[in-house]
């Protein structure tokens, strides 16, 4: 259903049980963190640099 062409003026939805949304955020937030964890120093635009985290780790260790 594309609210954009829409032929109604109210959609029907679902919703998440409120028992189930911790859950939901939770391995959202790990997601996030393995992906920060995971990522690699990168260099971008006019030479600008962002350290990995574990690069960042290794480096104080």
């Amino acid at each position: 259903m594309d609210p954009h062409e829409a032929k109604t003026d109210i959609f029907p939805h679902r919703v998440l049980a409120e028992s189930r949304i911790d859950l939901l955020f939770e391995a959202t937030q790990e997601a996030v963190l393995d992906a920060l964890a995971a990522a690699d120093t990168t260099r971008g635009r006019n030479g600008n640099k962002r350290q990995g985290l574990r690069d960042l780790r290794v480096r104080e260790a």
